[in-house]
């Protein structure tokens, strides 16, 4: 999320560089467009943080395998097709 926020606002400071009469409150030009950029990239990361912490995503996303394999192997969940006599495993 971090890059594409800095995509975006690299096109937004790249489109906006040269007009003059906007981008005078910003105090950017060709100078220090890249710093901008570069600035920008490490506050989207650090409000990115704060907001979601990346322990709480990976624990999520390995929990959620762990529930879903345990899902996949309960006996309470297979069905035996009565005209094959095949079993027909939970797919999760």
């Amino acid at each position: 999320m971090c890059i594409i926020f800095t995509l975006c606002n690299n096109s937004w400071v790249k489109g906006n560089i040269n007009n003059d009469d906007d981008m005078s409150q910003y105090n950017i030009d060709d100078d220090n467009a890249g710093a901008v950029v570069t600035f920008s990239l490490f506050s989207y990361f650090l409000m990115l943080m704060r907001l979601v912490p990346l322990d709480l995503i990976i624990n999520t996303e390995v929990g959620k395998i762990v529930v879903s394999k345990f899902i996949e192997c309960d006996f309470d969940m297979i069905k035996v097709d009565e005209e094959s006599n095949e079993m027909i495993n939970c797919r999760v």
